[in-house]
């Protein structure tokens, strides 16, 4: 439990460390609002898990995972960097969505800090291409399950796993991520892995890994800058 909070200590930090390390908005800021869905894989491994539950997806399964993704950003160099706040939700319930059972069913949340900067090499016209790098904090709820696989011998243990096995977990997430926007569409794919430390439970320790591909809408606007630090309505004609 000791090293549990050492590490969302050491997370918190980074977070507030980056944030306040960014570069100032200058003149001329660019402000960025992002929303999109993705769809994927998602697999974890979790510590604590012996036997007779080792071969019922307990330890570690991968399946297709959903998520939501807000994302808010702001440059100083506005047509080079942007940095801001990335708020995230997904969901997995084991292989092929639960049919045929699952060791657990996982959903996520976000908080984390983003850098992104514009790849303008691949830029085209009507095309914009970045690359983007997340830290930030991450919590979840392990809702166990009656495992995967047929019920026999081990009816008993996997039923009571499914009520002992549920926990919670904080911990930290990272992630990279390329994004094409066209006009205000958004494709993008993310990578990202979370190591979450699971409260009063044997199971303390999980890594979820993630690939996602991503459909959304994204807002690029940029806005002058009052010299009395104050924003003036933007102009979103441009």
């Amino acid at each position: 439990m000791q090293r549990t909070f050492w590490a969302i200590g050491l997370t918190i930090g980074l977070t507030i460390g980056l944030t306040l390390a960014a570069p100032s908005a200058q003149a001329d800021v660019l402000s960025g609002l992002e929303l999109s869905a993705g769809i994927g894989v998602l697999g974890h491994n979790t510590t604590g898990v012996g036997e007779p539950l080792l071969d019922y997806r307990y330890d570690r399964e991968a399946g297709p995972v959903v998520d939501a993704k807000l994302r808010f950003l702001l440059g100083g160099h506005w047509d080079s960097f942007h940095h801001g706040l990335t708020l995230r939700g997904g969901f997995q319930r084991g292989r092929a969505f639960g049919r045929g059972g699952y060791g657990y069913r996982w959903g996520f949340a976000d908080v984390a800090y983003s850098f992104r900067a514009v790849l303008s090499f691949l830029n085209g016209p009507g095309r914009r291409v970045f690359a983007a790098a997340t830290l930030g904090m991450t919590g979840a709820h392990a809702d166990a399950g009656t495992g995967r696989g047929a019920s026999s011998v081990d009816a008993i243990p996997r039923r009571a796993a499914s009520q002992e096995l549920d926990h919670w977990a904080l911990g930290w997430v990272l992630g990279g991520e390329v994004e094409v926007h066209f006009g205000h569409l958004l494709i993008g794919f993310d990578v990202d892995m979370r190591r979450l430390y699971g409260f009063d439970t044997a199971q303390d320790r999980t890594v979820l890994s993630s690939a996602v591909l991503r459909l959304g809408i994204a807002f690029d606007v940029r806005r002058p800058h009052c010299p009395m630090g104050i924003f003036v309505i933007p102009d979103l004609s441009e």
